[in-house]
């Protein structure tokens, strides 16, 4: 019997162009339903495009007062205030399903992930949560929210409260705690279980991975990697990651979403990032050669 699942999204302010290019590659790519949860109501109003998306209400959560209109960034308090919503949002959708996927919206799908996520789920019984990573180190694992699936089940629902209660203590002391660390200090107090398990990075890249799917084959014969998705993460600022959008114009999902968008400009910009971080290397060598 196959399983019945949905995909959310979390948006929250006022955010130019990738909310709704994120929700038009998911809408594209899979067959499932979308959830995008929201405190204010104008904030999605451009990204109900189709049947399959629907609008969740988060208000309760916080009022609409105390949510910034416009974009804030991790290097913001109020960003790491905001991606607690995530946790209300698993716990209210993931018993009306079998499973739930929640992408960012800053998360490009280029394949089907849902039937990705549907194989993983029946392929291993035992497997209740999938979740993106950054990992460098066995042992040392370093998980990330931007992309992640849950089983619904009573141990996911208890994991999906345990890491909200955290969240929200941590926050007390710490403004800068994000959903990242939580997950991650969950998973190891837990003593890393099997049932939770880290996504390939090489079919679920982050931002730092930009470099394998941005440039062309080296060697013939050998291709990059076709990701599942791209977080278009490890950047600080909205301008910075509709740059690195346009730098995966080669990959084919990308390339005909921005079809009628001129590069010239964005081009320009990193041309003058390049200098700048040629010069401050440059400025960095030349104080390191002085005796």
């Amino acid at each position: 019997m196959s399983l019945k699942g949905a995909i959310c999204f979390l948006a929250i302010n006022e955010i130019e162009e990738l909310p709704l290019l994120a929700v038009k590659s998911a809408l594209s790519e899979s067959s499932l339903d979308i959830y995008i949860g929201y405190t204010r109501i104008s904030d999605i109003q451009d990204l109900l495009i189709n049947d399959r998306v629907h609008a969740v209400d988060l208000s309760n959560n916080f009022t609409s007062k105390e949510v910034p209109v416009q974009y804030m960034d991790f290097s913001t308090s109020e960003f790491y205030r905001i991606v607690q919503l995530k946790w209300a949002l698993f716990e209210l959708l993931l018993p009306q399903f079998d499973f739930l996927i929640y992408s960012d919206i800053d998360v490009i799908w280029l394949r089907d992930a849902g039937t990705y996520v549907l194989d993983a789920f029946q392929e291993c019984p035992e497997l209740n949560f999938l979740v993106q990573g950054f990992t460098e180190k066995v042992g040392q694992e370093l998980l990330c929210m931007g992309f992640a699936a849950m089983r619904n089940n009573l141990e996911t629902v208890n994991f999906i409260h345990s890491c909200r209660k955290l969240h929200t203590d941590e926050y007390l002391s710490n403004k800068f705690v994000g959903d990242d660390e939580i997950v991650t200090s969950q998973y190891h107090n837990l003593s890393r279980p099997n049932s939770i398990r880290e996504l390939p990075h090489m079919y679920f890249p982050v931002g730092r991975m930009l470099n394998l799917y941005s440039t062309k084959p080296v060697f013939p014969g050998l291709a990059a990697p076709e990701p599942y998705i791209f977080h278009l993460n490890y950047v600080v600022g909205l301008s910075n990651k509709r740059l690195m959008l346009r730098l995966l114009r080669n990959l084919k999902p990308v390339k005909s979403t921005l079809r009628n968008s001129s590069f010239s400009n964005w081009y320009l910009l990193l041309i003058l990032k390049r200098a700048r971080f040629l010069l401050g290397s440059l400025k960095k060598k030349l104080s390191l050669d002085r005796p």
